[in-house]
């Protein structure tokens, strides 16, 4: 009669395998059984045995008793009836394909492979699993054109990545995902700048635009720093402009002034330079070329202003004046000479 296939059992048990449980004759020895080969039945009763079930031993006897019960064993009856998703011999189910468990009551995972024991008729499965890649904690995306996928058997045994709930879903272990739980789920969630594109064996992230790399964790600077004028600091994402040099000596730095010894390209991609200009003129130069030009330009505004005084030009009047200006200056070069002279002379 079966009892439950929950994962605790029903006597409360954590010594013993979690399992479909169901009633059977207890372990015993010294027991006697008939067997009707007509009716397919044997009778089992008798013995001694432990007063209740036991895993099994080979350092501890328990404690036991001696057996009154009586049982009737049906060799061509199966528990469940196999859940007609199998057939019944000597007590075992050997289930269909799709299904498995002792009462074939659980319905096959995608990557199952399961195979009955000759000797025990027990039967040995490995769940969600898949062949042909090895994954390892370095795994990095392959082109899956370069990797088959094969199913699971005695000669590939494969690996499992996941557990078979009985229902035909497959519980994978993280970071596997997929039907069979054969693919590897992608790095730190593509650091949620992207998404991740499942496939076998390693999956890859699919990254935003701006974003890269193997889980989408740099941040592209714009038009690449316009490099070799800056370097992108793939972190933040901004870029560190180099510094400007000398048109005339490429090993010096240019210096637009002592407050600003050193240049560098500007702008968001590093692509703006200053302007290259000559030296400032000293101050003592600047004085003398000021003052000379102040005299050009008074003598340009006399020669202009005398030039355009009323009764100006080529009139008679000023043949007349200027002969007169030049007779009163004579006459005092001459009496200057006079006074200065050796033998001053008096006059009377």
């Amino acid at each position: 009669m079966c009892r439950a296939r929950a994962l605790a059992r029903y006597d409360n048990r954590t010594d013993l395998p979690r399992q479909l449980q169901w009633d059977h004759p207890p372990q015993r020895s010294g027991h006697a059984a008939v067997y009707n080969e007509d009716y397919g039945v044997m009778m089992v009763y008798g013995g001694r045995g432990p007063k209740r079930e036991e895993p099994s031993r080979d350092s501890t006897t328990f404690e036991f008793d001696v057996k009154w019960d009586f049982w009737q064993f049906s060799v061509h009856n199966c528990i469940n009836n196999c859940s007609n998703h199998g057939f019944c011999a000597y007590g075992f189910c050997t289930c269909e394909d799709g299904y498995y468990g002792y009462d074939c009551s659980n319905t096959s995972c995608p990557g199952d492979y399961c195979y009955y024991d000759e000797y025990t008729h027990e039967q040995v499965c490995q769940h969600c699993c898949s062949a042909g890649y090895n994954h390892t904690d370095e795994d990095v995306y392959v082109d899956n054109a370069d990797v088959r996928k094969l199913p699971c058997s005695a000669d590939e045994p494969g690996r499992s990545q996941g557990i078979c709930d009985g229902f035909g879903t497959c519980q994978c272990a993280p970071p596997f995902l997929g039907d069979d739980c054969s693919a590897k789920d992608c790095l730190h969630d593509c650091s949620f700048n992207g998404y991740c594109s499942v496939e076998y064996p390693v999956s890859r992230c699919v990254c935003n635009p701006t974003y890269f790399g193997e889980y989408c964790e740099k941040i592209e600077c714009l038009n690449n720093c316009s490099y070799p004028n800056g370097v992108c600091n793939y972190t933040e994402g901004q870029c560190y402009c180099n510094y400007l040099y000398n048109p005339y000596n490429n090993e010096a730095r240019w210096a637009t002034s002592w407050d600003n010894p050193e240049v560098r390209w500007e702008g968001e991609d590093c692509s703006y330079a200053t302007a290259y200009a000559a030296a400032a003129r000293s101050a003592a130069l600047q004085g003398a070329n000021g003052g000379a030009l102040a005299l050009s330009l008074l003598a340009a505004a006399a020669l202009i202003t005398g030039a355009g005084r009323p009764g100006g030009g080529d009139g008679g009047d000023d043949d007349d004046d200027d002969e007169e200006t030049e007779e009163g200056e004579e006459e005092e070069e001459e009496e200057e000479e006079e006074e200065s002279g050796p033998n001053r002379r008096r006059k009377i």
